[in-house]
């Protein structure tokens, strides 16, 4: 990034009045990242409001205006773009993904395709299977999370977003080192994070045959308390609190 990128991020900063801050480490990184020394809400994220009190009834209208079954299950696979362009990457097995799912969490399951808008155009999604629906155009993931009842991620920032949905969240990472070594960066080591991590399909097949709920929701709980998340569900409420203090 060059001296304009920064020039204009100053500029940018001057402008802000507040910001809002999802848990400790996020708090962090803010204070160091935006020539920021304003009011920080450590008050969570309203997205993270929308996923925590969505019910039943919500999810079956998401799922209606979708154009999906209201009765089948969802894996929401959701990878980021490598600014290489290479597209070997998304090299996913999804039938057998789909059986997998199929025989540890039972029922009908489908795959939920949303490509990086970076990637548009070069991944061709038409030449998948009628199994695979293309959510690449759909406007809003807190939605798709929302439905969805497992995920498949790589480096993507959704997966805290489906820690706090308490749905598993599964990493494909078959391209980890290069991405390390190439790409940008990354805040956490992956391989400590709480979500089962695969680099090949038959790995993701087996940590989906075998996925435990107890010691993947005790790993989240630990996770979040490590990071000092400030998510409650009320974030909406106690950012429009302070943005009345402030009129």
């Amino acid at each position: 990034m060059g001296f304009d990128y920064e020039e204009w991020a100053m500029k940018d900063s001057k402008k802000i009045s507040a910001i809002v801050s999802g848990c400790d480490f996020s708090s962090n990184i803010f204070k160091k990242s935006f020539w920021y020394d304003g009011p920080l809400l450590k008050v969570g994220t309203p997205r993270i409001d929308y996923l925590l009190n969505i019910n039943e009834n919500e999810v079956l209208k998401i799922k209606k205006k979708a154009s999906l079954n209201r009765n089948a299950h969802y894996v929401l696979y959701a990878p980021t773009f490598r600014s290489s362009g290479n597209i070997d990457v998304y090299n996913i097995d999804y039938e057998k993904v789909i059986g997998a799912l199929s025989v540890r969490f039972g029922g009908e399951w489908n795959v939920l395709f949303r490509i990086h808008p970076n990637l548009r155009g070069i991944v061709n999604v038409k030449k998948m299977p009628s199994y695979v629906v293309d959510v690449s155009g759909y406007r809003d993931i807190q939605e798709l999370i929302a439905i969805s009842d497992v995920m498949i991620t790589d480096y993507s920032s959704c997966m805290f977003d489906m820690a706090f949905a308490k749905k598993p969240c599964f990493l494909y990472v078959s391209d980890l080192e290069q991405y390390i070594s190439n790409e940008r960066g990354l805040y956490f080591d992956i391989t400590k994070l709480p979500f089962p991590m695969a680099k090949t399909n038959e790995e993701l097949l087996t940590l989906i045959k075998g996925f435990d709920k107890l010691i993947y929701n005790q790993s989240i709980s630990e996770f979040l308390s490590e990071v000092g998340s400030y998510e409650h569900g009320n974030a909406c409420q106690q950012i429009l609190k302070y943005i009345e203090g402030q009129e």
